[in-house]
């Protein structure tokens, strides 16, 4: 199952309420641009995106 989001000019992105199933643990994610695509390295068990993307977590989603 795949699922798309897309992202505010701050980067920032949800997904609306209703709109799709639950995430199935363990889920993969990654980002893309008409310039290419970079996948995370590792998979992820909830949708807390900012328990580690946030100010003193890991660097914010970018693409290389």
């Amino acid at each position: 199952m795949a699922l798309t989001a897309y992202s505010d000019a701050d980067g920032n992105f949800f997904f609306k309420r209703g709109q799709n199933a639950p995430l199935p643990a363990p889920a993969a994610a990654g980002v893309r641009d008409a310039k290419g695509e970079a996948p995370m390295s590792n998979v992820f068990n909830d949708g807390d995106c900012n328990s580690c993307h946030r100010l003193g977590g890991q660097a914010p989603v970018s693409l290389p």
